[in-house]
């Protein structure tokens, strides 16, 4: 919900904190397509699901050999090749009574994806996240969508198997 936390703390009593937090809502049969941000972040997701796929998210760090990277000037390029059901493989079912939480490292590169179904009962439902930052206002702090590789957004927004390119910039301490 914007590019920012609905609520952000500079500080408290006196202390800095530069905390964020925030929420996220995505209706079923949707992807949050890949994305990343530098703050570290801790997501929660009080949604139970219907069936144990239901609510699936996926994080890895954006040098891993799944994907392809190039160095540029003040970054990294990283392409997301999700195809021929790869990305099945990169994604884990979120379960509210085993893992309510889930932790990204900064510059991570995560997303979610609501499957429809599971004998659904309640109209228009779907997935709801609840996320916190405690290093917020540093650096680059909005969180990046990643792009298609045709570079080019569709009216469906992204899916986890289509091509995709992240363009990660350096941190500066």
């Amino acid at each position: 919900m914007g590019p920012w936390g609905n609520l952000r703390i500079k500080g408290i009593d006196g202390e800095k904190v530069e905390a964020e937090i925030g929420m996220t809502v995505q209706l079923f049969n949707t992807s949050y397509p890949f994305h990343y941000h530098h703050p570290q972040e801790i997501y929660m997701a009080p949604t139970k699901p219907q069936c144990i796929d239901q609510n699936k998210f996926m994080v890895m760090h954006w040098d891993s050999d799944q994907f392809k990277q190039s160095r540029r000037n003040n970054g990294w390029t990283v392409e997301i090749d999700g195809k021929q059901g790869k990305w099945n493989k990169w994604f884990a079912n979120q379960d509210t009574d085993k893992e309510s939480l889930t932790y990204f490292e900064r510059n991570a590169i995560h997303a979610f994806y609501a499957k429809e179904g599971c004998n659904q009962t309640i109209q228009n439902s779907g997935l709801v996240t609840v996320w916190s930052r405690s290093t917020a206002q540093d650096n680059e702090q909005s969180t990046r969508i990643c792009r298609p590789s045709t570079g080019k957004m569709t009216t469906n927004g992204l899916n986890p198997d289509d091509k995709t390119i992240c363009e990660l910039n350096d941190w500066k301490p």
